[in-house]
């Protein structure tokens, strides 16, 4: 909802306002999951004559065994490194977690968000007219990591009288930014359209699965891309680095009032009025080379990296202006 209100300044003498306002916002509730049981979806090597089932490393569904703290492997595990670069197939770093669940390992993953709007403005007048200039900045930090938005306002305003004749104006310049993570990729590649959203890669996780451990995808072999545990999903945190969704708007308003007095019980007035909007949204997201181990799916899984092969970059962009 986008209110728009004009202010002509007052009569009396200049007066400079200057205002800030800080809040925060968090993460309220998150839905209720279960914390009894892991990994496992169905698989059927995990599932046993007598009706019980196996631990699956590299399943998100949680239909598996019962949580009882013993150590586990989080995923396939990533070939040890040579020297050279290359990596050794026969040889596995493996990623052991805990099988038990971890507390808010879900809801850590959001930030406490800020927002911070500046107010400066500049007001005057006198028995023949008034004037009114301000500012208004306000940039905001969302609860979703690397989510921003600013929104920045110049508004000015006034009335002048000449005898019989009297003019009021207002005209206002609003630009705004907003930058939001994008959908995720999955085994299907149709571009930025494609892909889950974020809060479905974040929730759709087991709570043993320590989220938050998988920040530092560049540098973590087992956050990225090829090493990371989930054989269906993307690393949430991969998808706010590179997968984003940004939108700028900017918009010019004018309006201009114009009378004559010819009598006590005659006015004559005019009004103007001028509307300018562009709009312009560009949607990223970036490509992978998936390494050839994990195009290879040792677990016979049917992971992204097998379906994908090759993640191409995508991108969209469309803008239109309109005038009135």
């Amino acid at each position: 909802m986008l209110v728009i209100t004009t202010k002509h300044g007052s009569r009396g003498k200049p007066t400079i306002a200057v205002g800030n306002t800080t809040s925060w916002e968090t993460i309220s509730y998150m839905p209720k999951v279960q914390t009894r049981f892991g990994s496992y979806g169905g698989e059927g090597f995990a599932t046993f004559p007598d009706g019980t089932v196996g631990y699956v490393p590299y399943e998100n569904q949680s239909y598996g065994p019962p949580y009882d703290g013993s150590l586990v492997p989080l995923g396939y595990g990533v070939p040890e490194r040579n020297p050279d670069g290359t990596v050794n197939l026969d040889k596995l770093d493996t990623n052991f977690v805990r099988y038990s669940p971890v507390k808010n390992n879900i809801r850590d993953f959001f930030n406490t968000g800020l927002t911070n709007q500046a107010n400066v403005s500049f007001s005057s007048g006198d028995e023949r007219g008034t004037f009114y200039m301000g500012f208004q900045d306000v940039k905001k930090t969302g609860v979703v990591p690397n989510d921003r938005s600013r929104r920045d306002n110049f508004r000015v305003g006034g009335s002048r009288t000449y005898g019989r004749f009297r003019a009021e104006y207002t005209a206002s310049f609003n630009q705004s930014s907003v930058d939001i993570a994008g959908l995720s990729y999955n085994q299907t590649n149709g571009g930025v359209f494609s892909g889950r959203p974020l809060y479905f890669e974040v929730l759709n996780n087991p709570a043993h699965v320590p989220l938050t451990s998988f920040k530092d995808w560049r540098n973590n072999m087992f956050a990225d891309p090829n090493g990371y545990f989930d054989a269906y999903a993307t690393n949430p945190y991969w998808t706010i680095d590179n997968s984003r969704r940004k939108t700028n708007t900017y918009d010019l308003l004018g309006n201009l009032n114009l009378s004559f007095r010819v009598t006590d019980w005659l006015t004559l007035s005019d009004r103007l009025g001028v509307t300018q909007s562009t709009f312009n949204r560009k949607y990223t997201r970036a490509g992978i080379n998936f390494a050839p181990w994990a195009i290879a799916d040792p677990w016979g899984a049917g992971n992204v990296p097998s379906s994908q092969g090759y993640l191409a970059p995508s991108e969209y962009d469309e803008s239109f202006s309109n005038s009135d």
